[in-house]
């Protein structure tokens, strides 16, 4: 009788011990969150290859590896990047050329996943999207961000930087002592680091 409740309970904490273990080996650990930002977010068509910045939080560099990933929109294709860990907050990734041939857009997000297949990989949306921008002389607009103040008879200044200095010009309410900067990397406005002295429109700029 003791004997047989002994193998009992013996076959009990076995099949406990197993299960633990199974449970263990089939799930996967802890997702990081899915909340991560690019830097660029865009560029030319026919670049060289872009070297893209990743910020989130809760990247990994092992057991599992978090890789970054390059999705053309209406493509169904992901194509792995280049990916470098930094820390569990960034990481680095090469964009080839290859990539980068044709204007349009394509959506990045970042795949962790066991490297040796044990673990199904983590897909974490949401997609951050990278704007391949059309060469200047073909003949096509896309919208940009909006200027912080609605001017024309404004003057725009092409700095040597690559950026544009937009001057005073003609507001809502009269003529603007304001000026601000468009870069076009990030197809976005910001204001100069001082106004003119005086408001002026319809007037001239010569970069020095």
């Amino acid at each position: 009788m003791k004997t047989t409740k002994a193998a009992s309970l013996l076959f009990l904490l076995a099949s406990l011990a197993l299960a633990g273990c199974s449970s263990t080996l089939g799930s996967s650990p802890t997702t990081p969150t899915s909340a991560f930002a690019i830097a660029p977010k865009s560029a030319p068509a026919g670049s060289p290859d872009i070297q893209l910045s990743i910020s989130g939080v809760g990247f990994s560099n092992g057991p599992l590896k978090s890789t970054a990933i390059w999705s053309v929109k209406g493509s169904g294709g992901n194509v792995p990047l280049a990916t470098t860990f930094v820390s569990t907050t960034q990481l680095r990734a090469v964009i080839p050329a290859a990539l980068l041939g044709n204007p349009g857009s394509a959506y990045v997000f970042v795949e962790t996943a066991d490297p040796m297949g044990d673990f199904p990989p983590d897909q974490r949306p949401p997609f951050a999207t990278f704007s391949i921008l059309p060469l200047s002389g073909t003949g096509n607009f896309l919208p940009t961000a909006s200027m912080s103040a609605a001017r024309s008879s404004h003057t725009a200044t092409l700095l040597g930087d690559g950026k544009v200095l937009l001057a005073g010009g003609m507001g809502a309410s009269g003529d603007l002592a304001s000026a601000e900067l468009y870069d076009p990397s990030t197809a976005s406005f910001s204001p100069a680091r001082s106004n003119m002295t005086q408001a002026r429109e319809a007037h001239r700029a010569v970069l020095l």
